[in-house]
């Protein structure tokens, strides 16, 4: 191998080590900025310092001379840092920028590109000249600086036997290793499927066992006819006795070797099954890195992000340790990054509106990963303003989209493209990308999203995604003669729905699940699969509840099969997005599926739903509206309180903190029934309600006053102005509540 064959075959090893360098970097200048610990700011500027360093020497093996130069200028200004430069803002801000330098230009050198005008080749020039204000700025000349060793706590030897040997292995070459072991299974199915031959074998033998009775009682017979020679009979029951013995012979050893080689085919098929079963495990966990990886640079985000909208905020990170497919923790780094953003950029308050909420100047954004199943739960929260449905009902009206019809529509409205409540379009935020971009790669990962957020209070995004990708575990269906799998997570329930479980919502067709509609559609008809128009309701049918974040749809099919975990293969590059299908998997019989992709075929359901009703004469059923609550509370506990208990009990709620929030509501919206404190700020419950008694469109609203205020005379009052209800919190009870309402409405 020539030098140049040798340094090519390095680049890889040294552009993976430059990303681990930079992340190095960017935590020790992350800690030097806190300024938690100021008594080991020492040891991390040696730390900075033997970072650049080892980027430098790894640039100059290879030749890369814009990341060689840089480093070096680096080093320069980490030496005059630690001879007593001043470590300001705006230097931490260069150094950010340095590291930010590095890591693009290392992309460019990944995909081959001209570094001629590379951001380090751009920001060079800069970092020379601060290095030489430094210098000027101390009464020392600048010398070379060389790494400090720390003499107190020395290198100590590796203990081999207590440390693990790692290697680094080719992505590409790990994922071909994977997909060849999970193909291993299929051969241990078709050795399967070998041994039910050898049993098919077994049986003709025997059959083959009854001929020879039968050859004795026809020469038995043979013996009887009259006009036969005797040495015609002689020699006819000689003949057929020595066939007799030669096949009961034949059959005798046939029978033995089937045994014998069924015996040896059993015993390798089990340890086939259990080695194979152990190397895919195996190769498995090679795959899997820990969670902590998709949250490389998110405290970086924070930091970055914060500065730039003027707010403060921190990051805590949960379940690092939980490990995942490498292909699922690269995945989720992207949308990691934009709901981290949107967090800061939408959610965490400007400083002096935290305080007047009581709340701490500094926001908290939480990144958690939990296991559920087969499944990892990825939290992004914050405890900041959260989600404003009347802005997403505003901009929804403005783009002429459909209503949503509850707060779970309205949220997944901001994943549409170019949705934004932004007010006014920043290099930040206002054109409706991220989290776009984020539904995409969910989706893509055969996740979904859900989202939680009160106002006030904050808000949660949880990403439901795989563990890993290499295999999957699948539902086998039949319908329309062809076999099709779904994605075993996708699938809430299986069912064998009767016919008086089928009614019409608003000429749709449902399936009544307890008292839950749900929308019903044959699977065939939504895969526009020849023969779907001849599905009809019998006395049992075969169905899937298949849910994807907060939709839900049942598929009526053929049959319900088996489950089981399969490999699954890409479409290939020239048909790689297919509608409805994000994959195939291979039977052990040759035979190809197609594995379904929930989100689309759930959109498809939805959005178009059935071309003909599955049966007629079906039920027409009304849909029943949620009655209308207005909660109007200052107090953020109990409000919280309150909505609660009335939304599981089957209210819709809104939330008003004080009368003249509450009075702009009920004009604007209306509502069934208001359920008020009485001491608030600007308008309390009394000239609430006495403003709602005075109105000609509102005097009959039901209106409870819900207060601490017990005496006789704040009761008089509350009747005086026309409450319908005076309930003392002191002696609250929710039955009492929920028992009054159900009255009143």
């Amino acid at each position: 191998m020539d030098r140049d064959e040798q340094l090519a075959s390095l680049l890889p090893i040294f552009l993976t080590e430059l990303e681990e360098r930079v992340f190095e970097a960017n935590q020790i200048l992350l800690n030097l900025e806190k300024g938690i610990d100021q008594s080991k700011n020492v040891e991390l500027i040696k730390a900075l310092f033997r970072t650049a360093h080892s980027m430098k020497g790894g640039a100059m093996a290879l030749g890369i001379k814009p990341i060689e130069l840089i480093c070096h200028s680096l080093e320069e200004i980490i030496g005059q840092i630690q001879k007593g430069a001043d470590f300001n803002n705006e230097l931490f801000r260069l150094l950010f920028e340095a590291m930010d330098a590095i890591d693009q230009t290392r992309l460019l050198i990944r995909d081959g590109k001209n570094l001629d005008n590379s951001p380090v080749a751009v920001l060079l020039p800069i970092l020379k000249a601060k290095a030489k204000e430094l210098q000027n700025s101390l009464s020392e000349p600048i010398h070379p600086v060389k790494p400090a060793l720390n003499t107190e706590s020395p290198v100590q030897p590796l203990n081999l036997e207590n440390t693990d040997t790692y290697l680094k292995v080719s992505a590409d070459k790990l994922d071909r290793l994977v997909a060849t072991a999970s193909e291993l299974m299929a051969v241990t199915d078709r050795n399967t499927s070998h041994l039910d031959s050898l049993n098919q074998i077994s049986r003709l033998v025997s059959q083959l066992k009854l001929i020879e009775p039968q050859i004795k009682r026809l020469n038995e017979r043979f013996q009887y006819y009259e006009d036969v020679a005797y040495d015609d009979k002689y020699e006819h029951a000689t003949l057929t006795d020595q066939l007799a013995k030669k096949l009961k012979g034949a059959v005798t050893r046939l029978t033995k070797d089937i045994e014998s080689l069924d015996v040896l085919l059993s015993s390798d098929q089990r340890d086939l099954r259990r080695s194979v079963k152990n190397v895919i495990e195996n190769v498995k966990e090679l795959k899997m890195v820990p969670f902590s990886r998709a949250c490389v640079g998110l405290d970086r985000v924070v930091r970055d992000m914060a500065k730039a909208c003027g707010k403060q905020a921190h990051l805590q990170i949960s379940g690092g340790e939980i490990e995942l497919d490498r292909a699922v923790v690269d995945k989720l780094k992207d949308p990691l990054v934009h709901l981290v953003r949107n967090a800061i950029d939408h959610g965490i308050e400007l400083a002096d509106i935290r305080k007047q909420k009581n709340k701490s100047f500094e926001g908290v954004i939480k990144v958690s990963a939990a296991i559920k199943g087969s499944q990892v739960e990825i939290t992004i929260s914050d405890d900041g303003c959260g989600i404003n449905q009347e802005k997403i009902a505003e901009k929804v009206a403005k783009l002429g989209l459909p209503i949503p019809a509850d707060k779970h529509e309205a949220f997944d409205m901001i994943f549409q493209p170019g949705f934004s409540t932004a007010s006014i379009v920043t290099e930040l935020s206002g054109r409706g990308v991220g989290l776009d971009i984020v539904k995409n790669i969910v989706d893509s990962l055969h996740g979904s999203i859900v989202i939680d957020s009160t106002v006030g209070e904050g808000t949660s995004f949880s990403l439901y995604v795989p563990l890993t990708l290499a295999t999957q575990r699948v539902l086998f269906v039949r319908t329309a003669g062809q076999l099709l799998a779904f994605i075993a997570s996708s699938v809430e329930k299986l069912l064998l729905l009767a016919p008086d479980q089928f009614s019409k919502l608003e000429g749709k067709d449902v399936a009544l699940l307890g008292e839950m509609p749900l929308p019903v559609i044959t699977l065939s008809q939504v895969l526009e699969l020849k023969g779907y128009e001849r599905a009809a309701i019998v006395e049992r049918n075969p169905a899937l509840l298949i849910k994807h974040g907060n939709s839900r749809v049942i598929f009526l099919v053929d049959e319900l099969l088996s489950e089981q975990e399969i490999v699954v293969k890409g479409l290939g590059k020239r048909i790689r997005k297919t509608k409805n299908v994000l994959g195939t998997t291979i039977m052990p019989g040759g035979e190809l599926v197609l594995i379904l992709n929930t989100p689309d075929l759930i959109n498809a359901a939805l959005k178009n739903g059935n071309k003909a009703s599955l049966v007629d004469g079906l039920k027409e059923i009304s849909p029943e509206r949620k009655p209308r609550l207005l909660l109007v509370d200052d107090s953020i506990t109990t409000r919280s309180l309150e909505k609660s208990i009335l939304e599981s009990a089957g209210y819709e709620v809104s939330v008003a903190a004080d009368g003249v929030q509450a009075w702009r509501i009920i004009q604007e919206k209306g509502a069934d029934l208001v359920v008020s404190d009485v001491e608030m700020p600007n308008m309390d419950g009394f000239q609430l309600t006495a403003s709602i008694r005075a109105s000609q469109r509102f005097s009959e609203l039901p209106v409870v006053l819900v207060t601490a205020l017990a005496s006789d005379r704040d009761r008089a009052h509350g009747i005086e102005v026309g409450a319908n209800a005076y309930i003392v919190k002191s002696e609250f009870d929710q039955t009492q509540l929920l028992t009054v309402l159900k009255q009143l409405i």
